[in-house]
């Protein structure tokens, strides 16, 4: 029960600071228009608390980090768009052919083993700035922050849905 209190403490904090981030910029005229930036903006604020970075490790831990996030999302988009165009270019799934199928199979296998690839190799430039403890938590962490992430949006739709009857 602690445990928990001390998550949902800790879930508090970030959101504070990252709201006064937020505010602070608003205020500024530095509005935050895309909606992913505000994610990675909540997603940096829940690593650095969860991973609990010194200011030294924090300093060397971000660049490598988003350097790879960067790579990685970029290997994601590009591959999903080349994936829908392929699926809308024979009006769905169900009217492609086998070796279409085969086709994007083989793309997402691809990309699986880019990704993959990537993210061997950030963990190696970043055992060189933090312990390996810290980079398995580091796992853990961004799986945890997807998965509060998903819960709040499947909340936040659910009382949406409340509303309207």
């Amino acid at each position: 029960m602690n445990s928990t209190k001390t998550i949902n403490m800790k879930t508090l904090q970030i959101y504070v600071i990252v709201a006064i981030f937020f505010i602070s910029g608003l205020s500024f005229g530095q509005e935050v228009k895309n909606p992913g930036e505000k994610v990675r903006s909540l997603k940096i604020a829940y690593i650095t608390q969860e991973l609990e970075l010194t200011a030294k490790e924090a300093e060397k831990f971000w660049p490598v980090y988003n350097e790879y996030d960067r790579k990685i999302r970029g290997l994601e988009r590009n591959e999903r768009m080349k994936v829908r165009t392929i699926i809308k270019e024979s009006n769905g799934y169900k009217n492609l052919t086998d070796n279409q199928a085969d086709e994007i199979l083989n793309r997402i296998y691809k990309i699986e083993r880019q990704i993959f690839d990537t993210k061997k190799e950030m963990d190696q430039k970043l055992s060189k700035v933090i312990s390996k403890k810290k980079i398995l938590r580091l796992k853990h962490i961004e799986r945890e922050f997807v998965r509060n992430l998903m819960n709040r949006l499947r909340s936040r739709k659910r009382k949406g849905m409340g509303n309207m009857h």
